[in-house]
């Protein structure tokens, strides 16, 4: 009798422990998820605020620029107003509206912390003196994969082609997202000019940094390994490195 009110006991506590450590557990992986959840929100919150920022200094702009207007206007120099133009408002214009050409180009993309990530990496892109392009076929709603990890797979592709774009005559990235009904699957493609395609093999990843790089790539195939209905494709085309993502309908995977 005595032996089996041991083995009992001994029972209980395992089961008692066991729970514990899967609670423990758990309780890891929500604050990993927690972790990664506010790296997205703070990512879409600094994009927010330097669109405010943005804004401000555009209306701040405006009205300098209208009252150093009004003095050619009134003294009637028409040569003044010419160079005043080209020197200060010219540039800046187009500066200004190609940003907000971005936001409209990202219109047709639902997704709200994908879209605060690449209007950020945007805006760090185009301080490089980068040619930052998207587009965006069809409305984009929802990918069967989850947020953070798209952000994440996401931003290092980026982050790979601006730091490969900055480092060539052209400096250009380009994005661009597409829905193939056919294949039942989203295409989201990054192309780069890159100036080191001699070591990047089609088809397969490899990094050019040396030993201690390549960090992000490694994650990227780790993240993606997760799930059976995504993969990814690497090629190269006429001096451009064009990496995709493609993300199949669940249940056709």
């Amino acid at each position: 009798m005595k032996t089996i009110v041991e083995f009992a006991v001994l029972v209980i506590l395992f089961v008692v422990v066991l729970s514990i450590l899967i609670r423990i557990r758990k309780l890891g992986r929500s604050e990993a998820f927690l972790e990664e959840r506010g790296v997205v929100l703070e990512n879409y919150t600094a994009t927010i605020e330097q669109l405010n920022e943005a804004i401000d200094g555009y209306r701040v702009s405006m009205i300098q620029t209208i009252d150093g207007i009004q003095d050619f206007v009134d003294q009637k120099d028409a040569e003044g107003l010419r160079e005043f133009y080209y020197a200060h408002i010219g540039q800046n214009y187009f500066e200004e509206t190609q940003a907000y050409g971005m936001y409209s180009k990202l219109e047709k993309l639902k997704i709200t912390s994908l879209k605060g990530l690449i209007l950020n990496k945007y805006q760090g892109a185009i301080t490089k003196g980068i040619h930052f392009d998207v587009g965006i076929i069809e409305q984009l709603q929802h990918l069967e994969v989850d947020e953070v990890d798209l952000c994440r797979l996401i931003g290092i592709l980026l982050d790979n082609a601006i730091e490969a774009a900055e480092h060539t005559e052209e400096k250009s990235v380009h994005v661009y997202m597409s829905r193939d009904e056919e294949q039942r699957h989203w295409r989201i493609e990054i192309n780069n000019s890159s100036s080191s395609i001699a070591g990047i093999e089609s088809q397969h990843w490899k990094s050019t940094k040396g030993s201690k790089r390549g960090i992000g790539l490694k994650s990227f195939k780790t993240i993606v390994s997760q799930y059976k209905h995504v993969s990814e494709e690497t090629n190269i085309l006429r001096g451009y490195v064009c990496r995709a993502l493609i993300i199949k309908d669940r249940e056709v995977s």
